[in-house]
């Protein structure tokens, strides 16, 4: 519901000509996720998520002959704003009748496809509101959506097809205001000449879409049918479900149907009267200053959501780029780098003490023992009155401690 509110308010201010298309598609979208999404809330889902289904038929059938037309409309013109188009209904008639086909079949007026099965989708929508508060914000969103989608369907035909005639913007255009050289003059002309409807090749494609999309609610029923647990074709079937699809429009989906009806009006009607009806006029319904230019730059900007991205990204960036400059390489690198050096003149310190000072200890001990030993202390001279007075000397250093430890001396 947000999706199909949201896309179709950014095709107001739109100026590409498939762009608004393409914002139409994301609406639509918005649309089917709404059919499916209240299909699971209700208990009887299966209507609802056959509403969906039948949405996504009836819209690929008006959007590619919209698409396709647009196309023929590039072409012919070659640009894609619509501000440089206008009264081209003269230019190329077909497809101007065959586009108004479309776009009154994607704002969901009847008898046409978008009208049963997107109107059946809000009905759904309203279903809800019986049963949960959320309902009422879906079912307000769909229908705000649904006027926004009228809105921008009739802008888009007035900036194309009404109004004056599309200007020569090429090399030969004047600069100078509305003066023209008879040189500009006959490539304008020329220019004029060369617009025109598509070929066979082209249009016979566009007709079959728009024949589809204007019998579409008999074909309805037959994908029910085919939807359903049997699946089997019988004419009292479809004749069943034929009647059922008119009479819900006049009971039980009478109220919102005439809400959809009032939301087409609020939205179509002024539509009509600034691009079609005062297409000649230049429009000047939105101030330079005020909240209707916020509005509209708030939307010409698509809700500021690309916006938010590159700012959070940028943001981001500084950030990381800040922590790499100002925290990594000064404090953590600068820490790691002055404990590498204090651990290797620690090293080099310890290595000199234990070179100089403990190896130099123990090697002069154990070199001056061994000179001791060499000099002085020869126990094994090979003589026995070395011998026997080392013994004598033995024994009366023990007599002399037993002595001491009985306390005689």
């Amino acid at each position: 519901a947000i999706t199909a509110l949201m896309t179709a308010t950014m095709g107001l201010v739109s100026n590409e000509l498939k762009q608004i298309l393409a914002f139409s598609t994301l609406s639509q979208l918005g649309y089917m996720m709404l059919g499916i999404g209240t299909a699971g809330l209700l208990q009887h889902y299966e209507p609802a998520f056959t509403a969906s289904v039948l949405h996504v038929i009836s819209h690929g059938a008006f959007k590619a002959l919209l698409f396709l037309a647009s196309g023929g409309v590039i072409h012919a013109l070659h640009t894609k704003y619509v501000t440089k188009m206008g009264g081209l209904k003269s230019f190329m008639p077909k497809t101007f009748k065959v586009m108004w086909i479309g776009v009154l079949a994607l704002s969901g007026i009847p008898p046409f496809s978008g009208f049963w099965s997107k109107d059946s989708i809000i009905e759904y929508a309203y279903e809800l509101t019986m049963h949960d508060m959320l309902g009422w914000v879906l079912f307000g969103f769909a229908v705000l959506a649904a006027a926004c989608t009228i809105f921008y369907r009739i802008r888009m035909m007035g900036l194309t097809f009404y109004g004056p005639p599309p200007v020569h913007h090429d090399a030969h255009s004047s600069d100078h205001g509305d003066a023209k050289t008879p040189e500009e003059e006959v490539a304008q002309e020329e220019h004029h000449n060369a617009i025109h409807d598509p070929g066979p090749a082209m249009m016979i494609p566009l007709y079959i879409l728009a024949g589809f999309t204007i019998i579409a609610f008999i074909i309805y029923p037959l994908v029910e049918i085919f939807l359903s647990p049997t699946g089997t074709f019988t004419a009292e079937a479809w004749t069943e479900i034929l009647v059922e699809m008119v009479v819900v429009k006049f009971t039980t989906g009478a109220f919102p149907f005439l809400l959809t009806l009032g939301a087409l009006a609020l939205g179509g009607i002024p539509a009509w009267v600034i691009y079609i009806q005062h297409a000649d006029r230049k429009n000047t319904i939105i101030p330079e200053k005020g909240v209707l230019r916020w509005v509209y730059n708030f939307l010409r900007h698509r809700w500021y959501i690309n916006e938010a991205y590159y700012w959070i990204v940028y943001k981001f960036l500084s950030f990381a780029s800040w922590w790499r400059t100002k925290i990594d390489e000064r404090i953590i690198d600068g820490i790691d780098f002055r404990s590498a050096d204090a651990a290797r003149g620690t090293a080099r310190r310890v290595r000199w003490f234990d070179e100089r000072v403990v190896d130099g200890f123990a090697e002069g001990i154990g070199t001056a023992g061994y000179r001791a030993s060499e000099d002085g202390l020869q126990l094994q001279t090979g003589r026995v009155n070395d011998y026997v007075a080392m013994m004598i000397f033995g024994v009366g250093l023990m007599v002399l401690l037993l002595l001491i430890f009985m306390g005689v001396i």
